[in-house]
């Protein structure tokens, strides 16, 4: 019913010693948390020797914890919270009363209202092809990215899921130009007039969709398309790392590697 590790002899080979008792558990984790009008519906991995969860909730500092409840289910909903908070929360499993450690902290942010929209929007252009990605939003449940052709109003959602990327195959698409801007060679490329397409990306949770973030284009001569043709690094080295201050076999390489 439960086992432990005493020692490896000879190497390769295991030798395990059976304890009284149920097997202590692994600790949870949580893999996600959709906030909603008072609360959160958080999720966590299953583990396959638990009979049961404990959900802990904690202050800001995460010092002191204070059980929520306890569930069979891998999803819980938190409710009840009426005022805006931020606050962690973790999962230990129960085996009988044998319990694990618990798992990590993890934050859970209530407003009551939509949630804010995703930074960073960035394109990564090629033929026909604009690779996307955004960051993360805490609470949000899915993404909804809106698309559309310059100079047309109305939007059209392309993409709603988890994921913070997302590949879209548009005709007309053409890579950035090597060196953009108005008075540069972009005003020299082959296509005169290339198709310009924006996006844009919202947040999604259990309170409705946020407002918009702000847009992106497919625009070959935008500096924000830009990618320099050349390999990116960190320095290492500095004034301080050369002689007299080290000895030569001090030395560090110029940059650290990738």
């Amino acid at each position: 019913e439960g086992g432990r590790l005493i020692a490896e002899i000879p190497p390769g080979t295991w030798h395990w010693q059976l304890t009284r008792g149920s097997a202590k558990p692994i600790s949870p984790e949580i893999i996600s948390s959709v906030a909603t009008r008072d609360g959160a519906r958080i999720s966590f991995t299953p583990v396959p020797s638990a009979s049961s969860y404990r959900i802990e909730r904690s202050n800001a500092s995460g010092f002191f914890w204070q059980p929520l409840a306890d569930t069979k289910e891998t999803t819980f909903l938190i409710s009840g919270i009426t005022t805006p908070e931020t606050f962690p929360i973790r999962v230990i499993a129960l085996n009988g009363e044998v319990k694990s450690r618990p798992g990590k902290a993890y934050p859970v942010r209530v407003t009551g209202k939509p949630p804010e929209p995703p930074s960073g929007l960035r394109l990564l252009l090629s033929k026909d092809e604009a690779r996307l990605s955004w960051g993360e939003v805490l609470g949000a449940g899915d993404y909804s990215l809106e698309r559309r052709k310059r100079g047309e109003p109305d939007w059209k959602e392309i993409y709603r899921g988890k994921k913070t990327s997302f590949t879209d195959h548009a005709e007309g698409i053409v890579p950035a130009f090597s060196l953009p801007g108005l008075r540069a060679a972009a005003m020299r490329y082959p296509v005169a007039d290339p198709m310009v397409y924006e996006y844009r990306v919202r947040s999604v949770d259990e309170t409705g969709i946020g407002e918009p973030s702000p847009s992106a284009t497919t625009d070959p001569s935008n500096w924000c398309n830009w990618q320099p043709d050349t390999e990116l690094s960190f320095r290492r080295r500095s004034a301080y790392w050369l002689p007299p201050y080290v000895t030569p076999e001090q030395i560090p390489p110029a940059s650290y590697p990738r």
